[in-house]
């Protein structure tokens, strides 16, 4: 005869995947089952007003705010270039960007004169249980000097690490974006067999001729999504100045939500 159970599990924060064990037991005689497993993913969380927040950020220090060594490339972020760039320099701007305080300056002295002259950064990323999933990485640019186009971009790997075989791409271009702060945004569905993927942000030259190329980029995101959400940055992680009134309302944090120590 078929038995059902069910539990409740509270403290999940949105947008992050969650792994789940568990098998039967036959009481007389005693049986045990094989363990079985699932992953859900928490969804998005919809607002009064229209709109979603909390979407799910999966890349670290996506606002460019942390660089602990001065070095100018934020940390958990790689500097990426392909074929004609000449030297490539990045700096982390203090700027009025989209969040916080600071954004990422990318210049190239000799940017080549086709869409394969490419300069930006990367970020490898775990995708375990995200298979068949929709998923969207967007991004914050601000044109420079060359009028370049900007471009995201995701490969889907077969191993860890960003290694393996590569299972797709995601994959899209923002022509020549102007000098003020404009969001663009690639989406894809994680094929099968994927445990992670290398998100890319990037400029590419789009005149016919080489020279001087530079981009702003701010509030980049990465999240499970079949549509783009507020940016926030990752749910563990709060980064200087990313979290206004404007992402936290009034009366939103209040004291039972805080224990004792939690904010020193």
């Amino acid at each position: 005869e078929g038995y059902s159970a069910s539990a409740t599990i509270t403290g999940l924060m949105t947008g992050r995947p969650y792994l789940f064990r568990g098998r039967v037991v036959q009481r007389m005689p005693l049986v045990r089952g094989p363990w079985s497993a699932i992953t859900a993913h928490t969804m998005a969380v919809a607002v009064s007003g229209g709109g979603t927040v909390g979407g799910g950020n999966l890349l670290r220090n996506s606002s460019f705010e942390v660089d602990a060594n001065a070095d100018g490339m934020p940390d958990n972020w790689t500097a990426y270039s392909s074929s004609t760039t000449g030297t490539v320099t990045y700096s982390l701007v203090a700027a009025t960007g989209v969040a916080g305080g600071t954004v990422l300056s990318a210049s190239a002295a000799n940017l080549g004169a086709t869409a394969a002259d490419q300069a930006g950064v990367k970020q490898t990323l775990d995708l375990t249980g995200l298979a068949g999933r929709r998923v969207a990485l967007s991004c914050w640019v601000y044109s420079g000097n060359g009028a370049p186009d900007a471009r995201v971009f995701v490969e889907f790997y077969s191993a860890a690490g960003g290694t393996g075989t590569v299972l797709g791409t995601l994959s899209e271009v923002l022509d020549a974006p102007s000098a003020t702060w404009a969001r663009f945004a690639g989406y894809a569905a994680v094929p099968t067999g994927t445990a992670s993927c290398i998100a890319y942000v990037w400029m590419q030259q789009r005149t016919t001729s080489a020279g001087l190329g530079s981009m702003y980029f701010d509030a980049v995101q990465f999240e499970v999504a079949t549509a783009i959400t507020q940016y926030a940055p990752r749910a563990d992680e709060l980064l200087a100045g990313v979290v206004t009134t404007t992402i936290i309302a009034t009366g939103g944090v209040t004291a039972p939500n805080l224990g004792s120590g939690a904010v020193t």
